[in-house]
């Protein structure tokens, strides 16, 4: 299931195509799973993922601006695959 994840994020061309796969995945793993499993599991694995496919090549790393608490993503999956801090942190 991440496999494919990350096959179609190297196809996505823009951000918005990027964030758009990105909430449609969570939605899809929020059909199956608490939010806790999700927050806690399954975002992390997925993470780990598009971090080891940007460190291997599959994905590009993306020259992207500091988020609004200086984070910088390599790539817009970094970016877009995780709940607000909100729903992080109350699980």
């Amino acid at each position: 299931m991440i496999l494919h994840f990350i096959d179609r994020l190297g196809n996505c061309k823009t951000e918005n195509a990027a964030k758009a796969l990105c909430a449609a995945e969570i939605a899809l793993l929020e059909e199956g799973y608490p939010v806790a499993s999700i927050a806690n599991q399954y975002l992390p694995d997925y993470r780990k993922a598009i971090a080891r496919a940007i460190d291997e090549g599959r994905l590009p790393r993306l020259e992207l601006p500091p988020s609004l608490y200086g984070k910088v993503y390599p790539h817009w999956g970094l970016y877009h695959l995780t709940y607000p801090n909100e729903v992080q942190q109350a699980n």
